[in-house]
């Protein structure tokens, strides 16, 4: 099976456009979605039923919601959304625009409503998808990179070789594996992608041993912060037991244009150009 990757779209049209194109080109079986499909950007309910058009057999298997995903589906105070006043104008803008049938299909995305009890998704023998981490599968409040136990723990309690998380809006692997073959402890490497000059970076996985375990990030699709603009997002094919890194251009300053039509926080409007 091969898999399109798509993360952290944050309401940002333009970008999930040429990324599904792109995909498209590259004969992909189906999509995986790793959660904040909305706020920061300006095209929610054009998102929200793109992806949900495309997914829509695979919505409740083969996506999971990310932290703003469930704070715009459950309708949380501004000040229980986000600590950050810019986040919070977004999040504010977004619920107000966002329409009833597009905010139905967001409380259906696998842990949206009850984020407490959201449980990380097996979606093949080799995948395992979450947005946060394994104990934070919807990222409400951990992140992968905060300290090396999360990063651990994670890696402990995968039940597949490969785990596919997003929210830090940093393409990345950590490949890993067990200290002994008793041992759930793992040493790991951390591996930034090096990305050639035609925007892509694969890494093989066909020399993976007993036991090893990769946690991937693809990137995100609509607000890198990688200090490269360029939309990200990865495929992953299991039988050739390869993945592939992709960025891809798009119109920025449309995006932009868009964003300060309806408001939108100034640093997030500069931001997208920069990739941060």
């Amino acid at each position: 099976m091969k898999f399109a990757i798509l993360s952290d779209i944050h309401a940002n049209l333009p970008a999930l456009q040429v990324v599904l194109d792109h995909a498209a080109q590259h004969q992909v079986d189906q999509y995986i979605f790793i959660g904040d499909l909305v706020v920061y950007g300006p095209h929610p309910n054009e998102c929200i039923e793109k992806l949900y058009n495309l997914m829509k057999e695979n919505w409740e298997t083969h996506a999971i919601a990310g932290n703003n995903d469930s704070a715009v589906a459950r309708k949380l105070a501004p000040q229980d959304a986000s600590t950050n006043k810019p986040a919070q104008d977004s999040y504010k803008w977004t619920l107000s625009v966002v329409n009833q049938k597009n905010l139905l299909r967001l409380e259906s995305l696998p842990g949206a409503v009850e984020p407490e009890q959201a449980e990380p998704i097996i979606v093949s023998n080799q995948i395992t998808i979450f947005h946060g981490t394994i104990s934070d599968p919807i990222g409400r409040s951990m992140y992968m990179e905060q300290d090396e136990f999360t990063i651990k723990n994670s890696l402990r309690r995968l039940q597949t070789s490969i785990g596919i998380y997003g929210h830090t809006h940093k393409p990345a692997i950590y490949r890993a594996k067990p200290k002994s073959e008793t041992d759930l402890f793992f040493t790991y490497n951390r591996i930034l992608p090096d990305f050639n000059s035609d925007g892509t970076f694969s890494y093989p996985f066909s020399d993976m041993e007993n036991g090893e375990r990769l946690l991937i990030n693809p990137g995100s699709v609509g607000q890198p912060r990688d200090n490269n603009p360029k939309a990200a997002y990865m495929i992953i094919d299991e039988a050739e037991k390869v993945v592939i890194f992709f960025r891809v251009a798009y119109d920025i300053p449309l995006v932009q244009a868009d964003m300060l039509k309806f408001g939108l926080p100034e640093n997030h409007i500069k931001r997208l150009a920069e990739g941060r």
